[in-house]
């Protein structure tokens, strides 16, 4: 168990009871899915991905969506999935970078769940984005440098939402 998972297991514990939905937040790349894999194990919660989760209800490429359908689409998609989750319990769900950023998702989430704010460094997001900048379409062809600026403009577009979450490790 990484020592990110084992402050959120601790953090989890602490309080009164256990969730029965939490939801990780954070910026693309910060390990979302990696350690909401291994937060699920350790609490023996389902996990789910969102984005492969939407990806395979819709059976269509999240990249093909934006390329062909647009964003405003895959946001509503990205609502309509997470209100699903309303119905499901033990659940850690990996959201998208923007999730909690569109449709008051965040509000939702609080409402409905627990949100755990991955708040990694910058220097550490875009070490993983730039080894596989081909992965994702925001990051496909660009330099390290302008990763990095994206990734600044990410953060600072988006931190009012993920600093609404109830808990920030």
């Amino acid at each position: 168990m990484s020592i990110i998972v084992e402050r959120i297991v601790e953090h989890l514990y602490a309080l009164e009871a256990l969730p029965s939905r939490i939801f990780l937040v954070g910026l693309p790349a910060c390990g979302k899915s990696r350690n909401g894999k291994r937060l699920a194990k350790a609490i023996d919660f389902d996990f789910i991905d969102a984005d492969l989760y939407i990806e395979q209800a819709e059976n269509i490429s999240i990249q093909e969506i934006f390329k062909h359908i647009g964003e405003e689409y895959f946001r509503e998609l990205e609502k309509k999935y997470l209100k699903s989750f309303y119905n499901k319990s033990k659940i850690v769900v990996g959201t998208g970078g923007g999730m909690p950023c569109f449709h008051n998702n965040m509000e939702w989430m609080n409402e409905f769940g627990y949100t755990i704010w991955l708040d990694r460094p910058i220097k550490e997001i875009v070490e993983r984005l730039a080894l596989k900048p081909e992965k994702r379409p925001m990051t496909r062809g660009k330099s390290r440098a302008e990763i990095e600026e994206l990734v600044k403009a990410l953060l600072e577009k988006r931190k009012g939402f993920y600093g609404k979450a109830k808990k920030i490790i």
